[in-house]
């Protein structure tokens, strides 16, 4: 049985350079040091409107340069999603979610504008921004793949990652062999228990570090990554999962623009941890975005995100046969 979900240990490097990134793109070891920096370039501000569902991750940064944080609903709607943006803060963090579109209430002119570009990276919209940022690792297999490009040049820290990517490397390569084992029959749980202890320990490294350079493999993968695969293949999947699940949906409709990161739905009835265990017992690794944290205690969760939020991957690494799986494994606990 093939493992689905979990962390990657690879990416899809295509015959050459891509056109992903404006040549004003700055590459920093995560998507939590290429926010440090902008933050420290834009300097003194008070507030900053965040949308009331997303990670602690991002919060933190704003709250450790100073800055109090206040949350604007997002909902959902027919159509998807709708964040009602209504603040007078000094920044506003913008972003779509998952890949795929969705509206915004107007946004105040004079506010400092940064857009959390993670999701939306491989879509052909995507809002128009001071600052953008974001992280390639929840996309294929990068060390940490962070990224931030504005109309000048941002800051940069001297020093290194405190071993971040050589622990994230070894971990990949861990369980890239793992893997090749299981396939040949003859898997071995400790090895396992090895890489998800090294994925561990470097997700614990990342809070700490400050907006030092990304690891130098990372930015030639960023350069050459196979942009066309990863879209083709995600959109592909995800339109399995969408046809499976249409009464689930988050997102009701896969628009030309969009490439899903993940195809996210909302499990009934306060089902959906349990059906998280469900999966992990047939080797379906799901996440959840997001885990809610102390730092969301002043977020307005009006649709219920954070109770029954489950995302389907549908990444390059797997095919139709994978997607069927995962459609029969979920559709089974449902009709328990």
């Amino acid at each position: 049985m093939r493992e689905i979900g979990s962390e990657f240990w690879n990416a899809p490097v295509g015959p050459g350079p891509n056109a992903l990134f404006p040549p004003a793109v700055q590459w920093y070891a995560s998507g939590r040091s290429a926010l440090k920096a902008i933050l420290r370039d834009i300097g003194p501000a008070r507030t900053a409107a965040l949308p009331a569902w997303c990670c602690d991750s991002i919060v933190t940064p704003f709250l450790d340069a100073g800055m109090e944080v206040r949350f604007y609903p997002v909902r959902r709607v027919q159509e998807g999603l709708v964040q009602e943006i209504d603040t007078g803060c000094d920044i506003l963090l913008a972003m779509d979610f998952f890949g795929f579109s969705s509206s915004r209430t107007p946004t105040v002119s004079h506010l400092c504008v940064i857009c959390d570009a993670t999701h939306s990276l491989f879509s052909t919209s995507s809002p128009s921004a001071r600052y953008c940022f974001g992280s390639l690792r929840k996309w294929c297999g990068f060390y940490g793949g962070g990224y931030a490009w504005s109309d000048h040049p941002l800051p940069m820290t001297d020093g290194d990652d405190r071993g971040y990517a050589g622990t994230r490397q070894k971990a990949m390569a861990l369980k890239a062999r793992y893997l090749r084992d299981k396939a040949a029959g003859h898997a071995n749980d400790a090895a396992k228990t090895r890489y998800l202890d090294l994925f561990g320990r470097a997700e614990e490294t990342l809070d700490a570090l400050d907006a030092v350079p990304a690891h130098p493999r990372d930015v030639f993968v960023a350069a050459n990554l196979d942009v066309d695969t990863i879209a083709r293949r995600r959109r592909a999947n995800a339109r399995i999962l969408m046809d499976a699940f249409t009464d689930l949906l988050l997102f009701p409709e896969l628009r030309p623009a969009d490439v899903p990161l993940c195809v996210p739905i909302l499990v009934p009835d306060g089902r959906r941890d349990a059906l998280r265990r469900h999966l992990i017992q047939q080797e379906i690794y799901l996440p959840v975005h997001w885990p809610r944290t102390p730092l969301h205690d002043d977020a307005p969760d009006p649709s219920g995100f954070y109770r029954d939020e489950l995302s389907l991957v549908c990444d390059q690494r797997y095919t139709e046969p994978d997607m069927d799986r995962m459609v029969r494994a979920v559709r089974e606990f449902l009709k328990g």
